[in-house]
């Protein structure tokens, strides 16, 4: 009769040790399975991130597009007697660039203009990608210290210094910004 008790014992044993090895494998399991399924949801999170920028971004130059423009210029002034002021530049003679040298040339000379936006706006405002050869500026409380007319004074330096190709083989295209902008109102 002990003989048969340790037999099942054994049996019970041993059949104990194999669950609890098939659920260490299962638990293995579930850990990988966890960690692959984290990283395709942070994968998916990130590709919705740069969906989101693709969609509200000009491929281009990567600023802003018309409609993040006028949304976050919308935050910008809400709530606020803010004294926004607007610029809107336009690169003359652009077409005759993309026409005569080439779109690639043409797509030098957009983001030449892009940089010159960025450091023109710094923190201070936003700047954007309007259409083809158009950019606008909002920013929300510019100083009256920085407003000389006919436009504010980090401008100036932009629109008598043309866009060039920084292509060395090109051969000399400029195009010069015009400038319309709208000062705050004062007082």
């Amino acid at each position: 009769f002990a003989g048969a008790m340790l037999r099942i014992d054994l049996s019970r044993t041993i059949d104990t040790i194999r669950r609890s090895a098939r659920l260490v494998e299962r638990t293995r399991e579930l850990e990988i399975r966890t960690r692959q399924l984290e990283a395709e949801v942070a994968a998916r999170a990130e590709a919705q991130l740069a969906l989101a920028h693709q969609a509200t971004h000009d491929p281009l130059t990567g600023l802003p597009v018309r409609s993040l423009f006028l949304a976050d210029g919308d935050r910008l002034v809400e709530g606020k007697q803010s004294r926004a002021t607007v610029l809107i530049i336009d690169l003359d003679r652009f077409r005759d660039v993309n026409d005569t040298l080439g779109y690639h040339l043409g797509d030098e000379l957009l983001s030449e203009a892009a940089a010159r936006l960025v450091t023109l706006t710094n923190d201070e405002g936003i700047g954007c990608r309007l259409g083809a050869d158009q950019f606008g500026v909002l920013v929300p409380e510019w100083p009256a210290h920085r407003c000389t007319p006919p436009m504010p004074q980090p401008c100036c330096a932009w629109p008598t210094r043309p866009c060039t190709s920084p292509n060395q083989n090109a051969p000399e295209r400029r195009c010069t910004p015009s400038t319309t902008w709208r000062p705050a109102p004062t007082g």
